[in-house]
């Protein structure tokens, strides 16, 4: 099955995370991601809520529950202008939800908003 995005050649992104899917049995997905998941970036900034569009592109697929993985991640609504007004360095811990559960956990590899300090 030929890859409809190409982890290597993708370009339009501006984080690549490792994350780590929780398992099926602590509550993770049940069933596998795909690049082009959707599913919401949490980050942690205080006083912000709501949208937390993203994207993901896996440098491996599909991505079982329990597996580790790189991801290049497109940020769009709330969260990208968070980023751009506060920064989000490399070495900050992420998330990724789908309603109120985790499904991933991860840590920020590099940034195009490692400029900005934010605290």
């Amino acid at each position: 099955m030929e890859r409809e995005f190409d982890y290597d050649d993708f370009q339009d992104y501006q984080l690549v995370c490792r994350l780590n899917f929780v398992q099926s049995e602590y509550g993770g997905r049940e069933s596998p991601c795909f690049s082009n998941y959707r599913g919401q970036f949490f980050y942690h900034y205080n006083d912000a809520g709501t949208d937390w569009l993203a994207r993901y592109i896996f440098s491996e697929e599909p991505v079982e529950p329990g597996a580790s993985v790189l991801a290049k991640v497109t940020l769009g609504g709330t969260i990208l202008d968070l980023a751009r007004e506060r920064g989000m360095p490399t070495g900050n811990q992420m998330a990724i939800r789908e309603g109120a559960r985790i499904v991933a956990v991860g840590v920020i590899e590099e940034s195009k908003f490692d400029y900005l300090n934010c605290a």
